[in-house]
């Protein structure tokens, strides 16, 4: 497997905001903190659509899980059932061809042994069994649990409440970054290759302190 192959993982919600906002029908509203094509997810699809950027050539980790559960809700958003599908197709053919001459990166499933939300359980699964390095979503607290006992980087404070925004969850044998898409498309932006030794780095002594 290349190490200079960036193993990127999009969480469902974040895949169903990407589809929805694409839409572009009279009826159709933006949902989710990333309500423009210009906005840092974009960007990450965008990164994964044309096989990376100049920092990183950027493999797309994803399961059959996370795609079910994508075109699920995008039916319940009002796409029809074969949009849906050929959309959850469609990423499927990204994660199988990949920007290299790779090993597939679409899994089947995950173990069912976190105890985490079932969103959450299947993206974080899903970015362990991919060798995923980073694994971006808008909701980083909520994997961030007393069970996953994930190492908290850097936090924000919105509206009285107290949010991570970068976070490291480790298990036996690899850790992955998990962070808010404006974090990851900074590092890719700013050259630094997002992997956990990395990300770690950045965060000298208090986890509190922002590079």
């Amino acid at each position: 497997m290349a190490d200079d192959v960036l193993r990127l993982c999009l969480d469902t919600h974040l895949l169903v905001v990407l589809k929805f906002n694409k839409r572009s029908t009279p009826r159709s509203q933006s949902i989710g903190p990333d309500s423009h094509y210009e906005t840092s997810s974009y960007f990450l699809m965008f990164c994964i659509e044309n096989g990376g950027n100049e920092t990183a050539a950027i493999q797309m980790v994803v399961s059959l899980g996370m795609l079910d559960d994508m075109a699920d809700s995008l039916e319940s958003l009002g796409f029809r059932k074969e949009s849906a599908m050929a959309i959850a197709d469609g990423m499927a053919g990204m994660a199988q061809s990949g920007p290299k001459l790779e090993e597939v990166h679409l899994v089947l499933g995950g173990t069912g042994l976190m105890a985490l939300g079932h969103s959450q359980q299947t993206a974080l699964e899903t970015a362990l069994a991919g060798r995923a390095h980073v694994l971006a979503t808008n909701a980083v607290s909520s994997y961030v649990t007393d069970q996953t006992h994930a190492e908290v980087l850097e936090r924000s404070e919105r509206r009285g409440v107290d949010l991570a925004e970068v976070a490291i969850y480790s298990s036996a044998d690899r850790s992955v970054v998990i962070a808010l898409p404006h974090k990851v498309a900074r590092w890719l932006k700013d050259g630094i290759f997002p992997d956990a030794e990395t990300i770690r780095a950045l965060y000298p002594g208090s986890p509190q302190m922002k590079p």
